[in-house]
């Protein structure tokens, strides 16, 4: 007697003695899965699987790189969220630790005052420029973020 045994991904396998034990079954069943291959969003890049779906050891360590490679080539300002996958750290602790600072520069003391004036003011445009790059590198570092996570 055959007993046919599916499971929720649509696999079937067939167990053909039903004698034997639960543990047996679940051997069984095991062996005889017929295997799907998936295939993820971007074809190219390498996919996790279960178990019985590893065809190499070092699967994690492949598709860890090929995500790395994807982001590097497809995202903008891509070092603002590679930490997120070549080393697991939060993108956004990370972004934290490069907001500009102001310069402590100190005009020259051969300088007239409307020269320092003027040297003053174009630090401070400066420092505005670099604020205003960076809250636009922090937010697209979100959105790359949230694109990272809807490809894994």
């Amino acid at each position: 007697m055959s007993e046919s045994i599916s499971n929720t991904a649509g696999r079937e396998a067939t167990v053909t003695d039903p004698v034997v034990s639960n543990k047996a079954k679940r051997r069984v069943r095991y062996k005889n899965l017929k295997l799907f291959i998936f295939k993820g969003k971007i074809e190219d890049l390498a996919v996790l699987g279960a178990r019985h779906e590893r065809k190499q050891k070092d699967q994690f360590m492949k598709f860890q790189k090929e995500i790395e490679n994807h982001v590097l080539a497809n995202f903008k300002n891509a070092n603002d969220i590679i930490y997120a996958v070549g080393d697991f750290k939060d993108p956004r602790v990370e972004i934290l630790k490069r907001i500009p600072k102001k310069t402590n520069s100190v005009p020259s003391p051969n300088m007239t005052q409307d020269e320092k004036d003027e040297y003053l003011e174009t630090m401070k445009l400066i420092y505005t420029a670099d604020i205003s790059n960076f809250r636009k590198r922090k937010e697209k570092m979100e959105s790359n973020l949230c694109n990272l996570f809807g490809l894994i």
